[in-house]
């Protein structure tokens, strides 16, 4: 009995191993791609909620800087959603991405932006700012693992021949800057 759970845990193991560099960058882009979208599904509902709300509060003929960049980046953020279901390639979506850290460091300055700005911290923007932190902590964990799967399958004279993922995973692996490290691991190219 227990001869038969040991089988089925290796070919386990095995089967979800990455054989290729192929494989491999595959598995790396489906993990992105799926935190990807997870965080934006919750960046979308906590800037519906915001927006909603806005229009609720403000006067029609107000503006908001915010206002107009959380309407820009949903636009965004949509697009984005959609290329990840369909299967884009993820490079083509990279710079976009990027406004996942750079969208909220626009400058509150007149009482329509304070009002979106305290809007954000209602509905939650610091918890959702530590959510976006551990979700790609966890896939970037994850993307460790798959790694480590595969340099262990390599033979010495593979791990030599395909020095170049060795020297991504290390990249990757020491850098400590979250941004830096989605950005080496969206720029994931073993050919």
């Amino acid at each position: 009995m227990w001869c038969l759970i040991f089988i089925l845990a290796a070919l386990h193991s095995a089967s979800t191993a990455p054989f290729n560099t192929i494989t491999l960058e595959m598995d790396i882009i489906k993990e992105m791609a799926e935190a990807i979208a997870d965080i934006l599904y919750k960046q979308i509902d906590l800037f519906e909620r915001v927006i909603e709300d806005a229009e609720l509060l403000l006067p029609a003929d107000t503006t908001s800087q915010f206002l107009n960049e959380i309407e820009i980046f949903l636009d965004t953020a949509h697009h984005i959603l959609k290329a990840i279901e369909n299967s884009e390639e993820l490079d083509s979506i990279e710079d976009t991405i990027e406004e996942l850290f750079d969208f909220l460091d626009l400058d509150d300055s007149n009482e329509a932006d304070k009002l979106i700005d305290r809007l954000l911290e209602q509905y939650g923007l610091i918890e959702f700012e530590q959510y976006q932190e551990e979700r790609l902590s966890r896939a970037f964990h994850r993307i460790e693992q798959h790694v480590e799967i595969y340099l262990d399958r390599l033979t010495d004279e593979k791990l030599k021949r395909h020095s170049d993922v060795l020297e991504w995973f290390l990249n990757f692996q020491n850098e400590k800057d979250i941004e830096k490290k989605l950005s080496i691991a969206m720029d994931v190219d073993f050919n």
